[in-house]
């Protein structure tokens, strides 16, 4: 069963977290552009997916909501406890006149309301407060660190004889999740293509800490393609059996189109 939770936690990792971190970055490149709506929507996408994952690996179901972010907002509200304050920091600079107090819970129903399905074909007004992108910056910094199994031990962190990751946020509040092999630490460091780099950084004082300069270099031009998340268990080095439980964990967990779990199924009865 070891090897089952190591194989889930790559799911996750591979098909939420990592995708996550790259709408959250592309949300921050569309503030910075004045592009608004898909800031919004970009929000939404990145919001529902760390949802989804610290859901995941606090061992709940993820499914029953789809995308309503708010739902799975007040489902991760349940267990994380101190780890998502209610309120906001007022970024040192921001006037208080550009700041607009509301508690995570009414920012996040603000970002579903805007950034929702039904919001996707500009039939819907909204309104973009200059203070927007700090409170993003706030809440997926709280949000994207219960994305992991808060009451494991912090092995990797602080040793054999260390707390568990909820005890370690809580004594260093200013501590992210694991960077090491994540995509959003890449971006941060990315030299080749300094414009990801820069809209990751521009302006993130909820990241500050993490202290990755962006470089100024020229990007390049590049061809980039990726496997599904069930190609990168069907394919990988796994027991079937292993392979058969997440991908049927996959199915009781996460909602995917009737034709996707079709596919699953076949695969598992194929044998792959």
């Amino acid at each position: 069963m070891a090897t089952l939770e190591v194989l889930k936690q790559r799911i996750v990792s591979y098909a939420l977290i990592d995708t996550a971190d790259e709408d959250y970055v592309t949300a921050r490149w569309a503030f910075s552009n004045n592009i608004n709506r898909n800031f919004f929507w970009h929000s939404a996408i990145a919001i529902e997916k760390y949802l989804k994952s610290g859901l995941l690996l606090n061992h709940r179901s993820a499914k029953s909501e789809s995308h309503n972010i708010l739902a799975l907002f007040d489902r991760v509200l349940e267990f994380s406890g101190e780890l998502i304050d209610d309120g906001f920091e007022i970024v040192e600079g921001i006037g208080k006149l550009e700041w607009t107090t509301e508690s995570k819970r009414d920012f996040v129903e603000k970002i579903q309301k805007y950034g929702g399905p039904n919001s996707r074909y500009d039939f819907y007004s909204y309104r973009l407060d200059s203070c927007d992108l700090y409170k993003l910056d706030q809440i997926v910094f709280q949000i994207r660190r219960i994305c992991c199994d808060l009451e494991a031990p912090s092995t990797p962190f602080t040793g054999p004889s260390g707390p568990t990751m909820r005890e370690m946020f809580l004594s260093n509040p200013n501590v992210p999740i694991d960077f090491n092999g994540r995509r959003l630490r890449k971006i941060f460091e990315s030299e080749r293509f300094p414009g990801a780099a820069n809209a990751a950084l521009w302006n993130n004082h909820a990241f500050k800490n993490v202290g990755f300069p962006a470089s100024g270099r020229e990007g390049d031009w590049r061809i980039a393609a990726g496997n599904s998340v069930v190609d990168m268990v069907s394919d990988g080095n796994w027991d079937f059996e292993v392979k058969k439980a997440a991908l049927e964990w996959m199915i009781d967990n996460i909602y995917l189109p009737p034709s996707d779990v079709g596919k699953i199924k076949d695969l598992i009865k194929r044998g792959r």
